[in-house]
């Protein structure tokens, strides 16, 4: 029974620890309340720590789908047109990142008002990218996927922003559980250990050749 109790509280402290490390603040907008069936427009310049585009952010309750993590989620085209959000992280520079979150097509949408070939943009600081177009969702229900990718930080300060695309018409991709985790540096491909043997034989060759010569 003791070491079952020691096991739950070694769990519980990981899953603490895991989730202290996300950089993002309210990455799953849970600090909006709203009851179930409901929906909200925020159309002020910010929402806690995520500052808004000037189309605002519409943020739902089981209403056209449901929450990936917890109740809330929300989307960036709201009823001004396409929006979005931005929240600055402290990061160290040099340090890589994972950057992770849940998008999903509005149900039964055509897939191009959720994005023309790209379901939203994202940015960290100089990095920028784009995720993939969902295929349609003729379901009531969303279809939600996991986007990651990883970068390295330049500065103490980095700033993360989502974006919408598509048709600017009130009808966007969904967005939740967004989070920035500190990673190790990526492993070098195969290719590139190679090419660093190989460069480590060079020299080698190199400076013996040298000691030779020199004898």
């Amino acid at each position: 029974m003791k070491s079952v109790l020691i096991g739950v509280v070694l769990c519980l402290s990981s899953l603490h620890a895991a989730h202290a490390m996300n950089l993002v603040q309210d990455g799953s907008f849970e600090s909006t309340v709203l009851a179930d069936g409901t929906y909200t427009i925020v159309r002020q310049a910010t929402l806690g720590p995520w500052t808004l585009g000037s189309n605002g952010l519409e943020l739902r309750n089981k209403v056209v789908g449901s929450a990936y993590d917890g109740k809330v989620f929300a989307e960036l085209d709201a009823f001004g047109g396409n929006s979005w959000i931005s929240q600055s992280l402290s990061t160290t520079a040099g340090q890589w990142y994972e950057l992770s979150f849940a998008y999903a097509n509005r149900p039964a949408f055509p897939a191009n008002s959720n994005g023309l070939g790209w379901s939203l943009d994202w940015s960290a600081g100089s990095r920028t990218g784009a995720v993939p177009q969902l295929p349609f969702n003729p379901t009531g229900e969303h279809v939600w996927k996991i986007f990651t990718t990883r970068f390295q930080a330049t500065e103490s300060s980095t700033l993360l922003k989502l974006s919408a695309t598509g048709l600017s018409d009130g009808a966007g991709s969904s967005l939740d559980a967004i989070s920035v985790m500190p990673v190790a540096a990526p492993i070098p491909e195969p290719e590139s250990w190679a090419l660093m043997v190989l460069g480590l034989l060079v020299l080698g060759g190199w400076q013996l050749r040298r000691r030779q010569a020199a004898q």
